[in-house]
Formats: structure tokens, C-alpha cells, sequence
């Protein structure tokens, strides 16, 4: 099922983890490989950071001997406009797909329940995304990984398909309000209020990102997402 399986790897001047989780991606076997490299802004070490990563992508292509799909952006964007940007781009070339950032820690495990899960549920229309990370604890002894559905949507190492994709945009309006009578706020007016208040302080600017909008994109259209009995990712925090 990897080897099928289109997945989007979104970078910008964190060069640490990057050839541990190129290589792993490759040596996981998948084929279909995107490589998105957000551009430096005026800052002279930024600009050599990204030189740095770009360099490791360019190297990897010779030392597997292997063609990713490359989009080395000319353009500095925000992290919001960077992030979306790219899965825009990855989804005008496919119809499903991984998405991972650069500061994660991936398993195959990770990536096979993701893979296997996008295809599964490839027919549904209630599913926003496959995610293989969980809030509940880290337990190394659980034998079996079981698939569970939640309303919460987690972007550290998740995947969806272009029908999702196509009708969000984080900068719509609508996915600044919260829907008061969605499940988790009718009966919790402090929980709502709040994440009321971080939906204004990122329409405002003052937090700069997208997967708020699109958790609460899930919430507005009573869409789950799907994730294990345990995390199967790390986020490394660099």
C-alpha cells in the first residue's frame, strides 16, 4: 500500500531531521515523493539554512537514485501561507496523500496505518483526516493498534484526500466562528469561549497558523477524524 501512496514532505531551514526522514520515506519504499521548500526571507542565516536543507533534498535524489517532485519556492511565505500553499500544490497533483513536516519523528508503523486508513476510508464522507498521532498517554506495551474516531484533528503526521482539501481555505471567514452547537460546546460554554478566542487572535494575526481553522472547519461540518490508540509519531520540538 506505501508504495502507492503519494506523500508530501513540507520543509523550510530545519536541516536536523532531514535526511533521517528522506531516507526513511525511502527506504519505507514510497514512490511518489513531494518535496515542498518554503524560500528564506531577508534574514542572511535563514537564507543559508534553507540553502543547507535544499542541498540534502538534491543529494538524496543522487545517492538513491531517485526522482522526487520538487517545488522550491522563490517566494518567502508565512508559515499559515506556506503550509497551505504547499498541500495546494500536492493536492493539484494527486487525489490522496501523506502529509509530514520536517521536525517529525515517522515510524513505518506510522506510515502504513495512515496509508492503509486513507485507502479504507477513501469512500467516506464524514472523515476529514487519518492522523497517527493521539492525545491519549504513550504506551509502549499495547500490542494491537486499534483505529478510533475523534473530533479532534492533530498535524503531526496525518493525510487526506483533495475532496477534504478543496473545500477548506483558512482564510474564509466561516472557519473563524465556532459552531456553538457542536457536541463539544453545547454543553461546555468555557470550551467554546475559548477556542472562540483563539479563533480571533488568528484572524487577527496574533497567532500565525491554519490547523485551527481546519479543526474547526471539522467541527463546522460535523467531520471526524481518524487516529490510533496511541501516538505512532514524535514531535522532535526543533
Amino acid at each position: 500500500m506505501i508504495e502507492k501512496t503519494p506523500i508530501l514532505l513540507i520543509t523550510y531551514r530545519r536541516s536536523v531531521n532531514l535526511e533521517d526522514i528522506l531516507s526513511k520515506l525511502l527506504n519505507f519504499g514510497f514512490k511518489f515523493i513531494y518535496v515542498y521548500s518554503n524560500c528564506w526571507n531577508n534574514n542572511s542565516i535563514h537564507k543559508k539554512e534553507v540553502e543547507i536543507s535544499r542541498k540534502i533534498i538534491e543529494d538524496l535524489e543522487k545517492k538513491f537514485n531517485k526522482k522526487f517532485f520538487l517545488n522550491f519556492s522563490n517566494i518567502h511565505l508565512s508559515v499559515d501561507k506556506s503550509i497551505t500553499s504547499a498541500i495546494n500544490w500536492f493536492f493539484t497533483n494527486v487525489e490522496y496523500g501523506i502529509i509530514l513536516e520536517d521536525d517529525i519523528k515517522i515510524s513505518l508503523m506510522s506510515m502504513e496505518f495512515i496509508s492503509s486508513a486513507l485507502d479504507f476510508y477513501k469512500n467516506s464522507n464524514d472523515i476529514a483526516s487519518i492522523t497517527s498521532f493521539t492525545e491519549y498517554p504513550f504506551n509502549k506495551y499495547i500490542e494491537t493498534i486499534r483505529p478510533r474516531y475523534s473530533f479532534m484533528f492533530h498535524s503531526w503526521g496525518w493525510g487526506t484526500w483533495r475532496k477534504v482539501w478543496d473545500k477548506f481555505d483558512h482564510l474564509e471567514d466561516c472557519n473563524y466562528e465556532i459552531k456553538k452547537d457542536h457536541e463539544l460546546f453545547k454543553y461546555n460554554s468555557s470550551l467554546a469561549n475559548s477556542f472562540q478566542r483563539i479563533l480571533l487572535k488568528c484572524k487577527q494575526r496574533k497567532i500565525i497558523t491554519w490547523d485551527y481553522q481546519f479543526q474547526n472547519f471539522c467541527f463546522i461540518n460535523d467531520l471526524k477524524n481518524l487516529m490510533p490508540t496511541m501516538p505512532l509519531v514524535e514531535n522532535l520540538g526543533i
